[in-house]
């Protein structure tokens, strides 16, 4: 999970130095400054997408506000953190990382009128991504009143396909796990059984639970586009946006989440028309009150040009973090003094890359740390090659 990574990663980092210029926040990356080429210098590139930043940034908010309560409440984990802040702080993440990967939303209360229970997935986080109206939210908000443990099912693992997914429902005597019908294959053969942890994108799973699926495995998948489109908008049309409750969150779906097409969301067709309508038009189109086939065709082709210099500007992004971890790579060290837990010394560095006859038994545990390094090395790569592979399909069948 990137919340036990070291800070440097959720920056930017520089090939030529190999230190990172400074720690990217989602304000940061919404700046003004994406629009100059100098956001693209030469050796320099984003460790994290700034839609990942964004997650994690609201989970770590969430960690410390949960860290702050158990500290108010329970006297010898305040005794314990005066003592050793940093100790305490790793110990209570250790078992909060637990808990928040593994619960599961159970309500024993009979449903009330017009609710419907979740169905098909085992947790229900806190705004999710895919989370837009304030009843949802408000939902979300509430249904931390509701988070179990419970044995077993927490071993299961996500699909986002759902014929695949085992059903999951809940009463008030327990949770009850519907497996589907499962293929036949080589005498001898198991297969494995999977549930759905809900409808979200890499971004999510990525930040929430330490993976990511691979390829075009996940059906959620999408691409935030915010870190393209917010810089581009003056303060006028961002209170406008936030008005109308259409600031940020604009997305850009995947082939496998659209029907083999990639496609931008409505947020992101509202958003691309701001500047190209009067206000009363605008706010009747948002309305829907303006249907979009009475905006004109010139409208709708600047609309689509402007999305799609957004959806170039989020690939060339991609481009240039996919090539700066490529070439990282090649260093012998790069990868550890990126993606590796802060080193003690700088001779530990070198130590975590020789081999185990050349360390010795005593040095086992610098071997755990390389390996976790490149673990999360390969995470992040897989990540940036994914929004790479979406931008392109869109762009391509854009000019078709």
């Amino acid at each position: 999970m990137p919340l036990l990574w070291p800070a440097r990663c959720r920056g930017e980092w520089s090939l030529r130095s190999n230190e990172a210029p400074h720690f990217s926040t989602q304000s940061s990356l919404n700046s003004p400054r994406t629009r100059r080429d100098d956001w693209y210098r030469d050796g320099t590139f984003s460790v994290l997408p700034a839609s990942i930043v964004s997650v994690l940034e609201a989970q770590v908010a969430r960690f410390r506000q949960d860290l702050e309560t158990a500290l108010s409440l329970i006297p010898t984990a305040k005794d314990a953190y005066r003592q050793s802040s940093l100790r305490a702080e790793d110990s209570f993440k250790y078992a909060w990382c637990i808990v928040n990967t593994r619960c599961l939303y159970f309500d024993p209360s009979p449903p009330k009128s017009g609710h419907r229970s979740p169905q098909n997935q085992l947790e229900i986080p806190v705004l999710a991504d895919d989370v837009e109206s304030p009843a949802q939210r408000n939902r979300f908000q509430e249904s931390n009143q509701y988070m179990v443990l419970c044995p077993l099912i927490d071993l299961f693992n996500h699909t986002s396909n759902p014929t695949s997914a085992c059903k999951v429902t809940h009463n008030s005597s327990g949770f009850t796990i519907t497996s589907p019908e499962i293929s036949t294959g080589a005498k001898g053969e198991e297969e494995e059984l999977f549930v759905s942890y809900g409808p979200h994108s890499n971004d999510f799973l990525f930040v929430e639970y330490g993976f990511l699926l691979r390829g075009t495995e996940n059906t959620h998948d999408a691409v935030s586009l915010d870190s393209a489109i917010l810089p581009a908008l003056n303060t006028k049309q961002k209170r406008r946006l936030d008005t109308k409750g259409y600031s940020g969150e604009y997305t850009l779906l995947s082939p496998q989440a659209n029907g083999g097409e990639a496609a931008v969301c409505w947020r992101t067709e509202v958003v691309a028309k701001i500047g190209l309508l009067s206000a009363q038009q605008w706010e009747g189109f948002v309305d829907g009150l303006v249907d979009e086939d009475d905006l004109g065709d010139e409208v709708k082709e600047k609309a689509r040009t402007t999305i799609r210099t957004w959806v170039e500007t989020t690939r060339q992004h991609a481009e240039r973090s996919v090539s700066g971890l490529e070439v990282l790579a090649k260093d012998p060290n790069g990868i550890l003094k990126l993606f590796a837990d802060d080193f003690e010394n700088p001779e530990q560095a070198q130590v975590m890359t020789m081999s185990t006859d050349q360390r010795g038994d005593n040095n086992k545990i610098t071997e755990r740390e390389a390996r976790i390094a490149r673990r999360r090395y390969d995470l992040v790569l897989e990540r940036w090659r994914q929004i790479l592979h979406i931008c392109d399909a869109y762009l391509h069948q854009d000019q078709i």
